[in-house]
């Protein structure tokens, strides 16, 4: 049986490239900090609510809807200047790093089964 999910490995590399330019271009923009463009729940409900889908979208089309509907609204908690409660990783390398755990399904929640774990 095939993967439905599955993909080639040059499609792969794709649209990894994909991503990595969006992010890269996005924690590259230093112009803006902290900019935040205020949206009601109303607002948002309008902008992320739609029909599912038959089939799936390019990836293109989904980051360019990320970039114009939601990271408009999303606080920039990844910039150098933001000083308050820091969430998540918000550097290149700690995002590679999630990349590579995220990829490799990581799951290091006991010793046992720990890459490290020898019997």
């Amino acid at each position: 049986m095939k993967d439905q999910l599955g993909v080639d490995p040059e499609t792969a590399r794709r649209l990894g490239y994909e991503v990595v330019d969006m992010l890269v271009e996005r924690m590259s923009d230093l112009q803006h900090p902290l900019q935040v463009k205020d949206a009601s729940p109303a607002e948002m409900r309008e902008r992320v609510s739609m029909e599912l889908p038959g089939e799936g979208a390019a990836l293109s089309s989904i980051i360019a809807d990320l970039q114009r509907s939601i990271l408009p609204h999303y606080i920039r908690a990844d910039h150098p200047s933001y000083f308050a409660f820091v969430p998540g990783s918000s550097t290149w390398p700690g995002a590679l790093a999630d990349f590579i755990a995220g990829g490799l399904n990581v799951h290091a929640t006991s010793w046992y089964e720990c890459p490290g774990h020898r019997t």
